[in-house]
Formats: C-alpha cells, sequence, structure tokens
C-alpha cells in the first residue's frame, strides 16, 4: 500500500546523465585538452626561440640546444595551461 502523496514509481523523473555516451563535453576532457594544447604550443615557441633567437656560442644554457629550449617552452606551456 503506497502512502497518499507519492508518486507511482513508474512516473518518477529519469536522472539526468552527467556525460554523454562518448565523454566529448565532459569537463576533464577539455581542461586535457587545453592543457595539451598549451604544452605543445609551448614547446613550438621553445623551439622557434631557439631557431630565431637562439645562442650561436654555446654560453646561453637556454638558448644554446634545441632540445632545452623546446622543454622549457612545453614547461612554460604547462605552467600557462594550469593557471
Amino acid at each position: 500500500m503506497q502512502c497518499v502523496g507519492t508518486p507511482h514509481p513508474k512516473l518518477l523523473p529519469m536522472p539526468k546523465a552527467t556525460t554523454n555516451l562518448t565523454g566529448e563535453n565532459s569537463p576533464k576532457k577539455r581542461s586535457f585538452m587545453r592543457l595539451l594544447l598549451f604544452v605543445i604550443g609551448g614547446a613550438v615557441v621553445g623551439y622557434l626561440y631557439y631557431r630565431f633567437v637562439g645562442c650561436r656560442s654555446g654560453a646561453c644554457p637556454i638558448s644554446s640546444n634545441p632540445f632545452i629550449s623546446t622543454g622549457y617552452g612545453a614547461l612554460m606551456g604547462f605552467i600557462m595551461g594550469r593557471a
């Protein structure tokens, strides 16, 4: 026997889904993609800094090596992407 005022169980509204099946617009995926874009963009900027501004003598610790300048740019992109 049901109490007066409670709806029938079949008439209760369905709970809303928190994410869709593909997960396209989930906040975690968007924040990860944003961070990934910042890291890749920072790495590209770091390499371009080495290529066009770089230090030819080898005395500059960041801009004398393409791997270091690319890694430094990626690190800066990571820091900026987390902000």
